[in-house]
């Protein structure tokens, strides 16, 4: 059953929220990766998130 006051839907909103923020860093940190590699791509999730999400160019090294 859905909530039906916006407390309750706003409520709902933030608890899924946070559990797809905690797939997303188990996922992150399952990865075979170095650390900083892993940084880089948080980083550029939370930026896409914000709108501002600029891709680094050719100097960044291999994708």
């Amino acid at each position: 059953m859905l909530p039906q006051t916006g407390t309750g839907q706003r409520e709902l909103a933030y608890r899924i929220a946070e559990a797809h923020a905690d797939w997303v860093l188990c996922t992150i940190d399952g990865l075979s990766c170095p650390a900083q590699q892993k940084l880089a791509l948080l980083q550029a999730v939370i930026d896409t998130i914000r709108g501002t999400y600029r891709a680094p160019g050719p100097a960044a090294g291999p994708p």
